[in-house]
């Protein structure tokens, strides 16, 4: 009877299998893949800037009157359109205002990580 006992205690619960054959498991691997893909893609601060460069330096050659930057705090792409007599900023993508919300929502995640750890 010990036995018997002890080689049920042994075996591993098998995961479910769907219809198609695919577990949780494999689901939970496929993301982590995604993941990992997606962060690989990501550009460096520097790639983004150096973008942005070479984009000014054609908008310039075709004498437009659009900017583009890399937002100091958060590393998104910024285009503004400036008034070519008086310099002044007529538009700017995105907002300054989206600018700041989305940096003080990092901050609150930040604080909120931190909390938790």
């Amino acid at each position: 009877m010990e036995t018997a006992i002890s080689a049920l205690s042994t075996v591993s619960p098998r995961e479910p299998q769907r219809a198609d054959g695919s577990s949780r498991a494999s689901d939970r691997r496929d993301e982590e893949t995604r993941g990992q893909e997606s962060q690989a893609a990501q550009p460096s601060r520097v790639e983004v800037q150096e973008a942005a460069d070479r984009l000014n330096q054609v908008l310039d050659s075709i004498n437009r009157d659009l900017a583009i930057s890399v937002h100091e705090n958060t590393g998104k792409l910024v285009v503004e359109v400036t008034d070519p007599g008086t310099g002044e900023v007529l538009r700017q993508i995105p907002a300054e205002q989206v600018l700041e919300v989305e940096e003080s929502i990092d901050k609150i995640v930040g604080l909120f990580v931190n909390d938790t750890a």
